[in-house]
Order: C-alpha cells, then sequence, then structure tokens
C-alpha cells in the first residue's frame, strides 16, 4: 500500500520505511517490518536463516513492553482507533531478535497465516543488513594468525634470498650476458 494505492509486484528495492505491505504463506518477507494486522488467526514465520531457529516462529501484532514481553491488557498495543502503532517495537534496540514477536525480518518467508506490515527498515538498516555490518567490520578489525604472519615473513626471507642470489649469478656472469660476436661473411645457416 502507497498512498493509498495497493501495488502489485513492486520491487523490494523500492520499498520504504512506510509502506504497508501485504504477506501470505509463501512469501519472502522483503524488508523490516512492524506487523500491525493478521488477516488470518495466526502467522508463522520461517526466520531460521535469520536467528538458526529450527521452527517457524508465531508473531502477534500486539506492542512490546520494554522487558520484551508482550504489553499487559486486553488491547495490546491498540491506539484509540482501533489500530496497532506502526512503531511499536521497532525501535526497542535492547530486545534480541527473537524477542522481537511483532516484528518481521527481511529475508525470512511466511510459512502459515498472512497480515499486514509497515516497512520500518530497509537495505543495511535491516536486521540482516546490520549482521553483514557486523561480519564485515570483523573481517577488517582480525588480525593475521601466528601461522599467516610465519609464512608471510618466510615468503619475505625467501624472495629476498633468491634475489641475492640472482644477482650474484649474473655478477659472475654479466660477461657471458653481453658478449657479441661478429662474423664476416654469410651466416652458417644460408650457407648450405
Amino acid at each position: 500500500l502507497r498512498q493509498g494505492k495497493w501495488v502489485n509486484e513492486l520491487p523490494a528495492r523500492d520499498l520504504v520505511p512506510g509502506d504497508v505491505v501485504k504477506l501470505t504463506v509463501g512469501d519472502k518477507v522483503p524488508a523490516d517490518g512492524r506487523m500491525v494486522r493478521l488477516s488470518t488467526q495466526t502467522i508463522r514465520i520461517e526466520q531460521a536463516s535469520l536467528t538458526g531457529e529450527s521452527v517457524p516462529v508465531e508473531k502477534v501484532t500486539d506492542a512490546l513492553a520494554p522487558s520484551g514481553k508482550k504489553s499487559g491488557g486486553g488491547g495490546g498495543g491498540r491506539k484509540a482507533n482501533g489500530t496497532h502503532g506502526a512503531s511499536a517495537g521497532a525501535g526497542d534496540t535492547d530486545l534480541d531478535i527473537q524477542s522481537k514477536v511483532n516484528m518481521l525480518f527481511a529475508g525470512t518467508s511466511v510459512s502459515n497465516g498472512g497480515c499486514l506490515m509497515v516497512v520500518t527498515g530497509t537495505g543495511a538498516a535491516t536486521e540482516i543488513g546490520k549482521t553483514h555490518s557486523l561480519i564485515v567490520d570483523a573481517q577488517e578489525e582480525q588480525e593475521d594468525t601466528p601461522l599467516k604472519q610465519k609464512l608471510d615473513d618466510f615468503g619475505d626471507a625467501l624472495s629476498k634470498l633468491i634475489g641475492i642470489i640472482c644477482l650474484i649469478v649474473w655478477a659472475i656472469n654479466y660477461k657471458h650476458f653481453l658478449t657479441f660476436s661478429l662474423q664476416e661473411g654469410p651466416p652458417a645457416a644460408a650457407a648450405s
């Protein structure tokens, strides 16, 4: 849903925070988002690619309390107009991914049920994007292992030794490399 109209087949790269996305069984979640309405009784999301959980996780529309538990009361996170707040739970950065039971994450898929969600993050701002950034940062900060350091040192020493040997061989035999002999007459191959 964008600007009050449903847009079919909108590529995930064109989604922006605030767009409403309708998800059904088998759909891949295109961006991180806050689930605002169920279109079935329950919804289960396969998020093994993100969390490693072996079974689909049931999601709810209720807002989360700061402790990560659903808020109390029959209304959950309902506003006065009967809808759920799109940002409730989205900004809870102190919660782990498994505790965000009202959030759907990019790269996961719907295994059971259907819902509407409001996009809260795309691209690098998604949980999978943040995980990717952490992996890249860790690779950049990682120091070489002691074995790799020793192999690098050995390779440097070996290349210097080979260079010195080549220079010595050239210095001993440089006369043979620079000797020219001029012969009079046709070349030996052409004489036959």
